[in-house]
Order: C-alpha cells, then structure tokens, then sequence
C-alpha cells in the first residue's frame, strides 16, 4: 500500500506531490501522458486569469502571488539543476469593452492597472506586473525534481477509484490495482470519470485548445496581448505564441485546420502592420472545463480528496491550490478560506465560453 497517491501528473498533481512531500508524506503519482496529456504543457504560461475582473474576488487567492511563487520555484531550479524556467515580467496589454469594470477590481484587488482609450477608440488597459512562464519547461523542471525527492511517477491510466474502510482502491486500465492510504485526484479534464461513486455528476468536462507557434519581428519589450479572441504571447528567443480556440467537449488533442483558421484572422490585430512573421508550429491541449469559475479544492470522503476544474488558469492557480489542497489533506489551517473552492460553494451561470 502506498501513502499518498495523486492521480495526474499534470502542473496541479505535481505542485500538490511537492507540498506534500515537503510535509514528509511519501508520494506515487499515477499519470497517464501518452493517453491523456497534460493541458499544462500546451498553455501560454500567463500568470494571471485571463480578464481578472471577470471573475469572482475567490479567484484572487489563488492568482494573486503566483509570480512570487514561481520565482521561488526557479531559485530552486537554478540551486538543484542549474536551469530556470525563463520567467518575463512584460506586462499584459487587454483590449475589452468592459474597462470600467476592471478599473474597479484592480482597486479592490490592489493590482496595477492603467486604462486608456487609443486612436482607433478601442478600449484598453495595461497591467504592468504581469509576467509569464515556459510552461513546458517548468513540468520538465518539476518532474525531475519531484523523482529527486523519491516521489514515484507510474505510467497506467486510472479508470475506477473507489474508497473503502482502511485505504482507497484505484484500478487501471491496464488492470494493475493500487491500495493507497489516501489519495487526490488530479486528473484535470479526465477527473469527472473516477467520480462515479461520490456522486459528482457532469461537473467536469474536456475543452480543447489549439494554440499556434511564430517567428516574426515584433516590436521591441512587446507586452502580452490580449483581445476577447485571443492573445499573442512573446517569447525571448524571438518567437511568439497565438492562442487559443475554446472548444468544449472536445478531447483529441489533433491539431485542426478549423483550428488553424479561425486563428489565423488575429494575427492582423494583434501584431503591428507590416510585421514579417512565419507559422512553425501548431498544437492543441485538453482543459478541464468546469461549471463554475473556480475550481474545486475539496475533501470527497475520509480518504480522497479534489484538486481541479481550473479550466484556463491551471497555470496561474497551480501552486496556491497545491497548497491549499496539502494544508487540506494534511488536516493544518489553511492561507484562506477554503469554503469557495468547495462542493457546497454555488455553481455558476455564466456563459462558459465567455471565460
């Protein structure tokens, strides 16, 4: 029997295998990656929430320090391996309609924000702070530091997770079965599957994201940008990235030439005119879309609990939920209040899509 068992190896599994291994528990994680890949290597890496203000003020706990989070993480990096994880603090630039209400939230949130409106009248904000990561590299990064610090990574598919009176009982689709003392679900998209018996119904769900990749010419410390149809995400070694299309329901991680049309068309908004630019790649990565704005963080039963449904803002929420979910499973007070990431916390009705 093992300790700790954490279904999914993807950012919110190992985040939550780092806290807990800080907090000496011994922890196996079973992923499944050839299978059921992890939406976080195929995000942009923005460390903030796409639109903060749109979301509900919960969100803020687990967003607003990511930066000084990750910088953590890099030291450690760099301390252990000598790499980092190439961490821009180069602002984000959003084009929306609703700046009224984001000059709002920044006040309540005391986060930097500069609203103007530019000469073709759109609408537009600055927020200064905001940086990004290379995601990739920061799963890379994390997998060869959680195997340093003996947690086991196991490759099968978990299919069944049922509890019983001493342990939980996770059965793969290889048909290899694992008795753990406690476990946590992490399986992003795919965490709906092993909720049959907790009767959690239809609240998870996979959204596919295509995302393309450029060299091209742009302008000098060119921030991120950011319009209701996408964003342009600039990289330091002259490439950029375009994403992403929302497309619930759908789980083929196969790029598309759908995909690849309908982001085409941003590129004349988002890039300056007369900009050189090339398409050297394009790929796609499966959310776990959920039916409220913020993800569940929770306790199922004695010896099972939740960490998913961050939809978009896996990234960004990763290692704040990872500890929230440690301080949960280890039974230690929590850095905030736990009740809005719970099952009990009300659903919402928005319009999904808009998120």
């Amino acid at each position: 029997m093992v300790e700790v068992l954490i279904i999914g190896g993807g950012i919110a599994g190992m985040m939550s295998a780092l806290e807990l291994t800080a907090r000496g528990r011994s922890v196996t994680i079973l992923d499944a990656p050839s299978s059921r890949a992890p939406a976080s290597w195929a995000g942009g890496g923005i460390l903030s929430p796409l639109f903060p203000w749109r979301y509900p003020q919960s969100m803020l706990p687990l967003t607003h320090d990511a930066l000084p989070r990750y910088q953590r993480l890099e030291e450690i990096f760099f301390d252990e391996m000598g790499l980092g994880i190439e961490i821009r603090r180069h602002g984000m630039l959003l084009v929306a309609d609703d700046i009224e209400a984001a000059a709002r939230w920044s006040e309540l949130a005391n986060v930097p924000l500069v609203a103007s409106v530019d000469s073709d009248a759109e609408r537009q904000c600055f927020m200064p702070d905001v940086a990004s990561i290379r995601n990739p590299w920061v799963l890379k990064r994390l997998r060869a530091l959680l195997n340093s610090r003996g947690v086991s990574f196991q490759f099968d598919q978990a299919v069944s997770l049922t509890e019983h009176r001493n342990s939980v009982r996770i059965v793969c689709s290889s048909g290899v079965q694992w008795e753990a003392e406690s476990a946590l679900v992490a399986a992003g998209a795919w965490s709906q599957d092993l909720l049959a018996s907790f009767a959690v119904k239809n609240m998870f769900f996979p959204v596919k994201g295509q995302m393309l990749l450029f060299r091209g010419e742009l302008e000098k410390d060119m921030p991120i940008i950011l319009r209701d149809e996408g964003y342009l995400i600039p990289r330091k070694d002259g490439k950029f990235l375009v994403g992403s299309t929302l497309e619930p329901n759908a789980d083929s991680v196969l790029p598309t030439e759908s995909g690849l049309n309908s982001l085409m068309p941003m590129l004349e908004k988002l890039i300056p005119k007369n900009s050189r630019c090339e398409l050297l790649a394009q790929w796609a990565g499966i959310r776990p879309g959920c039916t409220r704005q913020v993800p569940v963080i929770d306790q199922l039963g004695e010896r099972v609990w939740l960490n998913t449904g961050h939809y978009r803002n896996g990234l960004v929420c990763a290692p704040a939920s990872a500890q929230l979910a440690a301080q949960l499973m280890c039974a230690e007070p929590t850095f905030c209040d736990v009740s809005p990431y719970s099952f009990s916390s009300p659903g919402s009705n928005d319009n999904f899509c808009s998120r």
